[in-house]
């Protein structure tokens, strides 16, 4: 699948789980101090290697009490933290971990830079890290392991489960999400009965990423938890499922005094519409909060009740900004209202107006002819971005292509979003206009997002070809893009150029390789290269 935009989002959507790392920034000689530790380690080469050699487990460390109900025992899940003690390749950074003398800040800082690299080495130590006597630190190993992506963690959080330490648990619990555990399905599904809200609340949420039907009676259920940030994860998680299932939880929700979990609930019938939510949805067309209006005024647009239609014109002629504009999008799709088309227009054109992505996102909701050309007729060079195109290609509406092949073209901001939208259409009029771009093109970038559409669409070998070339182009400022498109086409090949971005990438970039390479798995590694290269080496 390789990495999307919606990856980077949910990428910079995980940071809310580091919020207690903030208290942990120092001065310039911790700075200094960590800059000069991981100028050490590129110094030198780590040792490899999942079974580096541990001594035995240091004291202060604390297993987790094996009668909790629900979770695991040792013998049934693996329990391994004892197995490590101090793993070895590191250098200073590990000297700074496991010096007792250490103060915790600069302790803190080594983690989070191991936390970023690869090896096995630096996975061994953050298993190991788990089982430290500092609450701050098994939290940080806690998340690192889940940003791993590797699903060799999984064996290591499980226990996590059973800490003391409600942060420990709800980390723990968010990292499983993270790593799609499946296996662990059982033991979410308990943690939903934590005695803390916080864990309640991000067991909730990991339920929601795995995505699973089976655990939607239990997310219900939830719903009649005490704390309201329980049930806003619980009806987040619901609808990232996605079922019909829970539209009566979703009424329920609008029907509440709750502005959040109106919000929730109205979003989430956008896009699981059902005639039985329309009262609901008319009740709250007068709530006092633009986005629960918004999104109602949306779902009753897609629904297409005609008993909707006049409310909807009073409010596109009394409100501004949000409201009116999702109110003119149901009346210009639904009516062919003129002026309220006319409005979208010149909202989407304007320079001053700061809701456009939220037209865009209500023309996209609505969908059909009319949304894409309203979308068209606002686009030029100097008035674009990626939502746009991202929306046009959702839409589907091959009016769109002349104007996105026109973007692709002559090189507009967002074009690879233009190149993206064009594979999602997918009709015959693309090929040769594409092709003549590719072959034309004087600008590499251009060329590679015009070689993609290519192959994408239509198995096109020479630009598949081309694609690798620049793959293999290390002085190319296009090779990381090019290395992405490839691995998107789910050809093994690309792992070895993967693996060379998660050796020397940013983070992002790490977590886009590490997304694509368990998207061809199993097996599923993450940002641990070493491991990758094993593989690649046992199956060439």
């Amino acid at each position: 699948m390789g990495f999307s935009r919606q990856d980077s989002e949910r990428f910079y959507a995980e940071e809310r789980t580091r919020k207690w790392l903030k208290g942990c920034a120092c001065g310039g000689l911790l700075v200094i101090a960590v800059i000069v530790a991981l100028s050490l380690v590129a110094s030198r080469e780590p040792e490899s290697g999942v079974g580096a050699s541990l001594p035995e487990k240091r004291k202060g460390g604390r297993p987790p009490d094996k009668e909790t109900v629900g979770i695991p025992k040792e013998e049934e899940i693996g329990w391994k933290l004892s197995e490590f003690s101090k793993p070895k390749g590191l250098g200073p950074l590990s000297d700074i971990i496991y010096n007792g003398k250490e103060k915790e800040e600069l302790r803190m800082a080594a983690v989070r830079a191991i936390g970023s690299i690869g090896t096995d080495n630096a996975f061994n130590i953050l298993v190991d890290l788990l089982n430290d006597k500092n609450e701050k630190i098994r939290g940080a190993a806690v998340v690192h392991l889940g940003d791993r992506c590797d699903s060799r963690a999984i064996t290591y959080l499980l226990p996590m489960l059973k800490d003391e330490s409600k942060w420990i648990r709800g980390y723990a619990v968010s990292a499983l999400g993270k790593l799609k555990a499946y296996n662990a399905f059982d033991y979410l599904v308990e943690m939903l009965k934590d005695e803390n809200k916080f864990v309640r609340a991000e067991a909730a949420e990991a339920l929601g990423v795995l995505g699973e039907r089976r655990a939607i009676q239990h997310l219900i259920k939830l719903m009649e938890d005490w704390d309201n940030k329980v049930c806003r994860s619980a009806l987040r998680a619901l609808h990232k499922i996605g079922s019909k299932e829970a539209v009566p939880v979703f009424i329920q929700a609008l029907n509440s005094n709750n502005r959040s979990l109106k919000e929730i609930a109205a979003k989430a019938l956008c896009d699981l519409p059902d005639d039985s939510a329309v009262p609901a949805l008319l009740s709250n067309l007068t709530y006092n909060d633009r986005k629960v209006k918004y999104y109602c005024i949306l779902a009753l647009g897609i629904i297409g009740d005609r008993i909707a239609s006049e409310p909807i014109k009073s409010l596109y002629w009394s409100e501004k900004d949000v409201v009116k504009a999702a109110a003119a999008c149901v009346l210009m799709c639904n009516l062919d209202d003129k002026h309220a088309a006319e409005h979208l227009v010149s909202m989407l054109k304007s320079k001053q107006c700061n809701y456009g992505h939220y037209i865009t996102k209500a023309l996209e909701y609505m969908g059909g002819s009319k949304s894409a050309e309203i979308l068209i007729r606002a686009t030029d060079k100097e008035n674009c971005d990626g939502n746009r195109f991202g929306a046009l290609g959702e839409i589907g509406d091959k009016k769109a292509v002349v104007l996105l092949i026109q973007a692709l073209k002559e090189g507009w901001e967002f074009y690879s979003s233009a190149a993206g939208s064009l594979i999602k259409i997918n009709v015959p009029e693309i090929k040769e206009p594409v092709r003549k771009i590719w072959i034309e093109s004087n600008n590499d970038g251009i060329k590679l997002e015009a070689a993609f559409v290519l192959f994408k669409l239509y198995r096109d070998k020479d630009a598949l070809n081309y694609i690798i070339t620049v793959a293999d182009d290390k002085m190319n400022p296009n090779r990381v893009r090019a290395i992405f498109c490839f691995a998107s086409t789910q050809d093994r090949r690309a792992v070895k150029y993967l693996i060379e971005l998660l050796k020397d990438s940013g983070n992002l970039t790490k977590f886009g390789a590490a997304l694509s390479l368990n998207d061809m798995g199993p097996p599923r590694f993450g940002k641990s290269y070493e491991q990758w290269e094993k593989w690649l080496e046992e199956n060439k």
